[in-house]
């Protein structure tokens, strides 16, 4: 009828404008931010961005002889925090094992000392990490583990593979495969820095807690080097180690008591010994009677000359009677340097760096990261390391750190100089004799080395006036041999 002809037509109307009013246009226009509703500007203007979250921590425990590894480990763990993942560093001289058993993430960072053996007081982690009621601990652990050895020795970087075997043997999670670098050419960083890559990856890889200790008081107890270095007249200070007297040495797990010793003789054992080529026979007394045998190893400390700590004075405007005092940086808790706070000038020049050791490309990296290091300089170092054969001529001429920073006038502070140069390392050398003979009376024979020189090597270091090279060792004992003939001739 009409009427319903009417409600059929008005419904098809309404639902023509419904359709109409909810079709979304084909050009919508542009909203800009000032046509944005109340509420949507309110959501916008509060976005912030998120702060990154931590994880860990890690635990990264270090064996070092000479510093190497320490380093490492700090350069390791810099690496993780920029991953946002937190890490503690532990020496493993100070080796805690109930601490060690909490913890569920590590990594072993372990240097070898003479022929692969743990460096000085780090011999009691293995037996720890072996004793069977630690097992289910170790096998509930992550790890990974990075050797520093010298690979032209028979047990190349044993130490730390038998660190690794114990952790499989007890079924741990291995993150990463045993890591091994050599200091054969004088530069392990080149073995670490790749390991160093795969190792943050790795880790990053992990499904780590987040950090839930203090964030801030662990960015603050983060060591840092000095920022100045003041001389004082008084030695009321920290006392350096005390490498030397006459002759100190270290055991290879040989010897029970390492003490300062005292020099008895030097003796040539040559009848006829050409210029600066000896085989010395050095005796020196032991401040308690002791137990070795003969073929047993000892680590001697050698000194420089004094006329390269006059040398090394001279360059830097040293007083050798004024003691060194080390300033923090602000809001630093702990120093790093190679010389301790408190050190004679002296006794950092004679003992501690090693002013004879031949340049390597590590530390003129070292240098090239000084601030005030003026941009001509700069370039041209920046060129000499990416030359191999500059880099090889360098080391053939035999030039040592003061050398090479007169050679390419490179102007820098003292407590720069500290954080260059390299530390003197121990030698090691074979006892002749066994302790029935005289418990209190140990001997070794020295050979010392000489190195001949080319034309093309005297010219490219022309602070070498003779025809042979004469290392730190060599030197020292040399003189120690004139001293004494010195010494019976009066």
């Amino acid at each position: 009828s009409t009427l319903s002809l009417l409600l059929f037509t008005i419904s098809v109307i309404l639902r023509v404008a419904k359709k109409k009013a909810t079709a979304t246009p084909k050009n919508p226009p542009q909203t800009t931010s000032n046509s944005l509703p109340k509420q949507a500007k309110k959501t916008q203007s509060n976005i912030v961005p998120k702060s990154p979250v931590y994880h860990g921590p890690v635990h990264i425990y270090y064996a070092s002889q000479s510093g190497t590894a320490f380093k490492f480990a700090e350069q390791l763990s810099k690496s993780l925090f920029q991953r946002q993942i937190v890490s503690f560093a532990h020496n493993v001289a100070k080796f805690n094992v109930d601490q060690f058993l909490l913890q569920e993430n590590v990594i072993f960072i372990l240097s070898t000392h003479y022929d692969g053996d743990p460096p000085d007081d780090c011999d009691k982690l293995l037996p720890a990490l072996r004793d069977s009621v630690h097992r289910e601990s170790i096998r509930k652990k992550k790890y990974c583990v990075f050797g520093l050895g010298d690979i032209t020795y028979d047990r190349f970087n044993q130490f730390a593979k038998q660190v690794e075997k114990v952790f499989k043997k007890f079924q741990a999670q291995e993150i990463l495969e045993l890591g091994l670098g050599s200091d054969h050419e004088g530069e392990p960083e080149k073995y670490f820095d790749k390991w160093k890559r795969k190792c943050v990856r790795a880790w990053k890889s992990q499904s780590l807690s987040p950090f839930k200790g203090n964030l801030k008081l662990f960015l603050q107890t983060q060591s840092e080097p000095p920022e100045a270095i003041e001389f004082a007249e008084t030695g009321k200070f920290a006392k350096s180690k005390s490498f030397l007297e006459d002759l100190d040495f270290a055991s290879n797990n040989l010897l029970k008591n390492s003490k300062i010793s005292t020099l008895l003789d030097v003796k040539e054992l040559r009848q006829k010994p050409q210029e600066f080529e000896r085989t010395l026979l050095v005796s020196f007394l032991l401040e308690e009677p002791n137990e070795f045998s003969t073929g047993q190893n000892i680590a001697l400390f050698p000194k420089n000359s004094d006329d390269q700590v006059r040398e090394a004075s001279e360059l830097f405007d040293l007083d050798l009677k004024k003691f060194v005092l080390l300033k923090a940086r602000p809001g630093a808790v702990k120093v790093k340097t190679n010389v301790p706070h408190g050190t004679s000038v002296k006794v950092a020049l004679k003992e501690i760096l090693d002013l004879k050791g031949m340049v390597k490309k590590n530390q003129i990296e070292r240098i090239l990261k000084l601030k005030n290091l003026p941009e001509t300089t700069r370039a041209n170092l920046e060129k000499l390391v990416k030359n191999k054969e500059g880099v090889q001529e360098i080391l053939e001429a035999r030039v040592n750190i003061l050398d090479f920073i007169k050679l390419h006038q490179i102007k820098m502070e003292f407590i720069d100089f500290i954080q260059v140069c390299e530390v003197v390392k121990p030698r090691i050398f074979t006892i002749c004799k066994s302790s029935n003979f005289s418990p209190r009376k140990a001997e070794i024979v020295i050979s010392t080395v000489h190195d001949k020189l080319s034309e093309k090597s005297k010219q490219a270091n022309a602070e070498i006036k003779e025809n042979t090279w004469t290392g730190l060792t060599s030197g020292y004992f040399i003189d120690l041999f004139e001293k004494c003939q010195k010494n019976k001739d009066l």
